[in-house]
């Protein structure tokens, strides 16, 4: 098509210095399938979220196109990411979740959140995608995964505290959910 219905074979030879013995239309096509791998597994959907005010993140998006973002495309993909992010116009807001260690891996989830989907969707879907099967910290212990989906904020450092464990994922340390408990019997008592 571009070769039989545009001049841009003709344009490229003009602007581009290319080695000697290479064709200009192989060159274009290798260059079109690069950029096409790129967008199927490196580009990030922009959202328009409705928001008044971007302190925090919104709940309402949009999507509206695509982007490649390379330092967003650099992000591992985790079921239980650290970062969220969202947009304001063409540009990119990656925001923490929670705190973010130093020297820990910030990762993003590619759409497929362990809330939303169960394990072998989320497997099958990342595979056919992304060619890769999700080894996070999710997929790697299902314990885990029931757990986050049943847990309460630690007081401490406000990770993910496990209901009947009482022992904080990420800081390791036991939290009295005493209080917690109260508050939930006594909303219990009030329906």
């Amino acid at each position: 098509y571009f070769e039989s219905q545009t001049d841009f074979f003709k344009w490229l030879s003009e602007k581009v210095d290319l080695e000697s013995g290479k064709s200009i239309i192989i060159s274009f096509g290798s260059c079109l399938l690069k950029n096409i791998a790129q967008i199927a597994c490196n580009a990030s959907v922009i959202e328009h979220w409705d928001v008044e005010n971007y302190q925090y993140v919104p709940r309402n998006k949009t999507p509206v196109a695509t982007g490649l973002y390379p330092a967003v495309s650099m992000m591992n993909h985790s079921c239980r990411a650290n970062v969220s992010m969202y947009y304001i116009d063409d540009i990119v807001i990656v925001k923490a979740i929670g705190n973010i260690k130093r020297g820990q891996e910030i990762c993003n989830c590619y759409g497929i959140n362990y809330c939303y989907s169960k394990k072998g969707d989320r497997q099958s879907s990342l595979y056919a995608q992304y060619g890769f099967k999700c080894l996070c910290e999710i997929c790697s212990n299902p314990r885990m995964e029931l757990d986050y989906l049943n847990a309460f904020k630690c007081t401490l450092c406000f990770g993910s505290v496990p209901m009947d464990s009482k022992v904080c994922y990420d800081c390791q340390k036991t939290v009295d959910l005493s209080e917690v408990f109260k508050l939930e019997k006594q909303a219990k008592d009030s329906l």
